[in-house]
């Protein structure tokens, strides 16, 4: 079963806040679940959430890889 679905069928298709300053509901539109699909991905692949050995790695490459991701989202904004 694929996740949309899932959420579907438990009527989870939308989000509701409530905090002492803020109340509102959130129904995300296809272009925003896009972009945030696009974004997992760009995040998921990421040097960050990977496990790297420290003979493998270093904190400022990650930090950079996570860094780049503000112009590519940017850069793909209507």
């Amino acid at each position: 079963m694929k996740w949309r679905k899932w959420l579907e069928e438990w009527d989870m298709t939308s989000l509701k806040i409530k905090t002492p300053f803020l109340e509102m509901d959130w129904a995300p539109k296809d272009e925003d679940k896009t972009a945030a699909w696009e974004l997992y991905v760009e995040l998921l692949t990421r040097i960050t959430t990977q496990p790297l050995a420290p003979e493998h790695g270093d904190e400022t490459t990650a930090l950079e890889s996570v860094h780049d991701l503000f112009p590519i989202t940017r850069s793909r904004g209507g």
